[in-house]
């Protein structure tokens, strides 16, 4: 490969990783699991890219039944909202049976919040959650919900994935590097 072909390829590299983040969602929803058979916990977190001045002030999942065992400071469960469908505004059927209301409390653009804790008495552990989230502009001062004028996210949240190590990097750059090197000593062999 020329120093220009070379040079061609990683820009493309570089840009097609660059396209692919800017398309993050608007709200990311994660979880983790513990305990054993019959005794779940799950703990979700919250991340905020709406962007703007767009707060996360509702959030809420479906599961078996309701359980919510832990709410992060600034936010509460919201039995009055129990269960809660998105039908009046397009969306799905789902009766998201934990709700959480800021109570005081938003996600901010760029911000992630933990602790929306449920339990769950299943015998096997869920691998994936339905999850809704409405976002209201300025500061959200009540406990008025109208989703017909703030924007509404749904969504189906999975396992956290664990995070790479750096000696994986490391592991996978050297790699790189050998094959780099055992292709220019191939060419290089080759008789013109």
């Amino acid at each position: 490969m020329t120093t220009s072909r070379t040079a061609k390829f990683v820009v493309g590299l570089i840009m097609s990783v660059s396209a692919q983040l800017t398309q993050a969602a608007p709200v990311n929803v994660s979880f983790t699991t513990s305990g054993s058979s019959g005794d779940w916990y799950y703990d979700f977190s919250v991340n905020n890219d709406i962007g703007f001045n767009q707060k996360v002030y509702f959030f809420g999942v479906k599961t078996a039944a309701t359980g919510i065992v832990g709410s992060p400071t600034g936010w509460t469960y919201s039995p009055e909202n129990n269960p809660w469908n998105n039908i009046p505004w397009g969306g799905a059927v789902d009766g998201y049976n934990n709700p959480w209301l800021s109570d005081g409390s938003t996600i901010s653009f760029g911000e992630t919040v933990s602790g929306f804790q449920v339990h769950d008495t299943s015998t096997s552990a869920l691998t994936s959650i339905n999850w809704f989230a409405f976002a209201i502009g300025d500061n959200y001062l009540n406990t008025n919900i109208n989703p017909g004028w703030n924007p509404g996210f749904e969504g189906v949240a999975g396992l956290t994935a664990p995070i790479p190590e750096p000696e994986t990097y490391a592991m996978m750059l050297a790699g790189l590097g050998l094959l780099g090197v055992v292709g220019r000593r191939r060419k290089q062999s080759q008789p013109a």
